[in-house]
């Protein structure tokens, strides 16, 4: 009896990695390397630190599925906004848009991750503390 119950949750589990797995191969391959690599950094920063907190393991990779689709989904609106913008600002916008597309990707992982947070339930000493 308790197989049948972990057989819809190992399969959701696959789900979510296969989803995680697109929107990295949909990133590389739809819009640049730039935009791949942002997402596989934020897997792995989320992977090495998210997975100590307290939750089921398909909230987790629930989440992270839902941070690398917002993750494509602003790198695809970015990449529209550099080429619309290259073409009717010319290169001085292709050259603040090159200067400045890091710091805005990183607005996008820093703020999915800190809401995130809020996924997951506070670990046993933080309420302790918040308690005194």
């Amino acid at each position: 009896m308790k197989r049948l119950r972990t057989v819809p949750a190992r399969l959701f589990s696959v789900l979510l990695l296969v989803v995680v797995a697109l929107c990295v191969v949909a990133a590389f391959r739809f819009v640049n390397f730039e935009s791949a690599a942002t997402l596989l950094l934020f897997d792995s920063f989320f992977v090495l630190l998210m997975f100590e907190l307290k939750g089921t393991l398909n909230r987790k990779l629930g989440v992270l599925a839902a941070g690398n689709l917002v993750g494509l989904f602003w790198n695809l609106i970015f990449c529209s906004i550099a080429m619309d913008g290259g073409r009717f600002f010319g290169e001085t916008f292709n050259g603040l848009f090159a200067i400045f597309r890091p710091f805005l990707n990183f607005l996008w992982v820093i703020t999915f991750w800190s809401l995130s947070l809020s996924a997951f339930p506070k670990p046993e000493r933080a309420q302790a503390e918040a308690k005194n």
